[in-house]
């Protein structure tokens, strides 16, 4: 599958609706390092950092299963237990043209609902989340080893 495109494209997806994707001069000849000038610097850490990458990969297919359903007109994330993942979820929404509410339903917070609506300048994308590769940190990089041998005489 080529690089270049949308995201929709890249993912197999078909269109629903009368939505326009997201169209921009560099997407088809721009390489990933570039494409992620294009993304918001919190998603590109967010899916570098091999703790959240399933996360919020997930949540991205979550919109996309969301922009499908020509009669949906809203969604609702599931609950993330940290500010951190509902920052996320945020982020990854507004990555797709969309809004997101929050419905508070309880005391200590506990229970907001991130809910998500489709506007019109809801799209598809230039870069997928899951092209911006996997950031290995120092403690996962492989360590060069020496081995020196000493002869004995």
């Amino acid at each position: 599958m080529e690089r270049g495109g949308s995201c929709r494209a890249k993912e197999g997806l078909e269109e629903k609706s009368s939505m326009e994707t997201s169209s921009h001069p560099a997407a088809s000849t721009a390489t990933v390092v570039e494409k992620e000038l294009l993304v918001d610097p919190f998603l590109v850490k967010a899916v570098q950092d091999t703790r959240h990458r399933l996360t919020i990969l997930r949540m991205g297919l979550d919109i996309q299963r969301f922009l499908q359903s020509s009669d949906q007109q809203q969604f609702e994330f599931q609950y993330f237990p940290t500010s951190y993942l509902r920052l996320a979820a945020h982020r990854v929404a507004q990555h797709y043209g969309l809004v997101t509410v929050v419905h508070d339903n309880g005391v200590d917070g506990m229970m907001n609902k991130i809910v998500v609506k489709k506007t019109m300048e809801r799209r598809y994308p230039v870069i997928c989340l899951s092209e911006i590769p996997v950031k290995q940190s120092e403690i996962e990089k492989p360590e060069q080893l020496s081995i020196v041998t000493h002869v004995v005489t």
